[in-house]
């Protein structure tokens, strides 16, 4: 995947590079041509941990739930923690889109994954015994530091 920089986005041209993306075996990713330019340069700052595009296309009045939580699922993949906290932010985020997409693609980046986690307990979210089965080692592994997470309630992330 090319790395580009804040300028590269005015030409949209570069989305055809970013077409096969993915990181996952279960589901490829594409950036959708079709949408207008705010939301392709919004899927590809997701893509590349653009956070100042995203806050300004988000006050903008991009919807960053939009296909199928396609921003989320890139940022995730790609392992931008920085993102992911910013959409996570947004309710119109959904983090459960795609089978749980978003937490099955950052599981090797411990600091994404934590913001998914926190993300998780936080809303009470269940995790199916599908996606369970695939990140639970990285949970038990990382009991400790979950268990001293803080929440906005200020109690650990596994002491609901």
């Amino acid at each position: 995947m090319p790395n580009l920089a804040r300028d590269d986005f005015d030409d949209l041209s570069s989305a055809t590079e970013m077409i096969d993306i993915s990181k996952t075996e279960d589901e490829l990713l594409t950036i959708p041509l079709h949408y207008d330019e705010d939301y392709q340069k919004f899927f590809m700052a997701s893509a590349e941990g653009e956070t100042d595009l995203l806050r300004s296309l988000l006050k903008k009045g991009v919807n960053p739930s939009t296909e199928n939580q396609l921003a989320l699922a890139l940022a995730a993949q790609a392992g931008h923690a920085d993102v992911i906290d910013l959409l996570l932010r947004d309710r119109r985020v959904d983090v459960t889109a795609r089978g749980h997409y978003a937490l099955r693609a950052s599981i090797e980046d411990e600091e994404a994954v934590s913001y998914m986690a926190n993300h998780y307990a936080q809303y009470n979210i269940w995790f199916p015994d599908m996606v369970w089965n695939q990140v639970k080692g990285y949970f038990e592994d990382n009991l400790d530091e979950f268990e001293k997470s803080e929440r906005p309630n200020n109690r650990g992330i596994l002491s609901w």
